[in-house]
């Protein structure tokens, strides 16, 4: 309504003598439209009073981030998204009805299936049981604790890793009612003095005996690491080295050189003549040499001198000197 509306509905009021009972703007609309539907004027030339319609505002779901419960890359874990849903439900910004279409609006994938299967008209507690049921950590009650108890700082872990590794830890045995949420800084800052690594334990005891707070002693310790811990990055020496690119000719080139190289080596092995060849097989069936012993030339005797066999095969009898002693029998019959 404007002004002019404003003042047309008060001298109406004033006219008909009519009080209206209402404190708000609200209050006073629901009057009015009572008032209109139970009163009668006499008089004809009265105008009707319009009454505007309450305005609606459209309502606006709040967002929450994707969860398809499928563990793909990059994807919120479970208890991330349920811990959207928990700050809106604490926050009272909007009725669980309005809650509800959020969780509904943001699941995908199998998530959306199952959130499905209880109907559109699941509510947010409905849909939380069903989903924690579901997607919710498996570990027993009793084994929480043993896993809490147990932990140590693994040597891939920094100490805002392993921190905060410790706290998702207790943070599901308070859950479960498992702790009092009372002794949280404590049972944190002993478990994790108690499964820091040896190295920043022996340099940092002074400050676990001053400092009570966890968060505030894994600060200090934080600092003594920065400062005294070298990263195992550093001890790896750099991997990447300049990738060089050869051109696809010149490695088709080098490929036609080695099979050149590779069919010289084998003529020059054919060129070798055999050990096992003998003079009564260098010559051919037939008269002449064979092709092969033209090729090849018969190896030579380094006892005799004579071509055809080798030292090995050879007849000759020779004495220390490496004189022939057929020789020298023969010279000895012709000359008594």
């Amino acid at each position: 309504m404007d002004a002019d509306d404003e003042k047309k509905v008060i001298e109406a009021l004033k006219a008909l003598k009519v009080k209206p009972k209402a404190d708000t703007a609200e209050d006073f609309v629901a009057w009015m439209g009572t008032f209109v539907a139970g009163k009668t004027t006499d008089t004809g030339d009265a105008k009707p009073i319009i009454v505007p319609s309450p305005v609606t505002v459209p309502i606006q779901i709040p967002r929450i981030s994707v969860f398809t419960g499928e563990n793909t890359k990059g994807e919120l874990s479970f208890d991330l998204w349920k811990y959207e849903v928990k700050c809106l439900l604490m926050d009272k910004t909007y009725s669980p009805d309005i809650i509800a279409s959020a969780i509904k609006k943001s699941l995908r994938g199998e998530a959306g299936r199952v959130a499905m299967r209880l109907g559109p008209a699941a509510s947010t507690a409905d849909l939380m049981e069903k989903l924690e049921n579901v997607y919710g950590t498996l570990e027993l009650r009793e084994g929480i604790l043993a896993q809490f108890y147990s932990a140590k700082q693994q040597p891939e872990e920094n100490v805002i890793k392993w921190g905060c590794r410790l706290e998702d830890i207790l943070a599901k045995a308070i859950e479960k009612g498992l702790v009092d949420p009372s002794n949280r800084n404590e049972m944190l800052r002993n478990m994790f003095w108690t499964g820091l690594n040896q190295s920043l334990k022996d340099i940092s005891g002074h400050k676990y005996d001053s400092i009570y707070d966890f968060d505030k002693l894994r600060t200090a310790v934080r600092i003594i690491e920065s400062e005294h811990i070298k990263p195992a990055s550093m001890d790896r020496q750099p991997t990447n080295k300049a990738m060089v690119t050869v051109p696809q000719s010149e490695i088709q080139s080098l490929r036609d050189e080695v099979r050149s190289l590779a069919a010289e080596l084998r003529d020059m092995r054919k060129s070798i003549p055999s050990n096992n060849n003998t003079a009564g097989n260098s010559f051919s069936s037939g008269s002449g040499y064979n092709t092969n012993q033209q090729n090849n030339p018969a190896p030579q005797c380094w006892k005799c001198s004579k071509y055809g066999h080798i030292a090995r095969n050879c007849r000759v009898k020779t004495d220390r000197k490496n004189k022939d002693l057929n020789s020298q029998q023969s010279m000895g019959r012709d000359h008594p």
